[in-house]
């Protein structure tokens, strides 16, 4: 789950594959390049999935907050 992560931590995951503390994630998270999604493009993702979380939350639904996929 994203939704304990910042942006950055996001952007990171995203554009470099890169899980939270550094290490590479599960091989379904490809690295997505500019040319196929803009530093915008993943800005306006994670504020779309930081509002579901919100939704999710103020509606008394659990939300997983770290995710457990990377590979160490």
């Amino acid at each position: 789950g994203l939704g304990g992560w910042t942006e950055e931590q996001f952007y990171q995951v995203v554009r470099n594959s890169k899980a939270k503390g550094g290490q590479m994630v599960c091989t379904a998270m490809p690295k997505y390049v500019a040319s196929e999604l803009s530093d915008q493009d993943i800005a306006d993702i994670f504020a779309f999935t930081q509002s579901k979380m919100v939704a999710a939350a103020n509606m008394g639904l659990f939300a997983q907050s770290d995710a457990t996929c990377a590979v160490k």
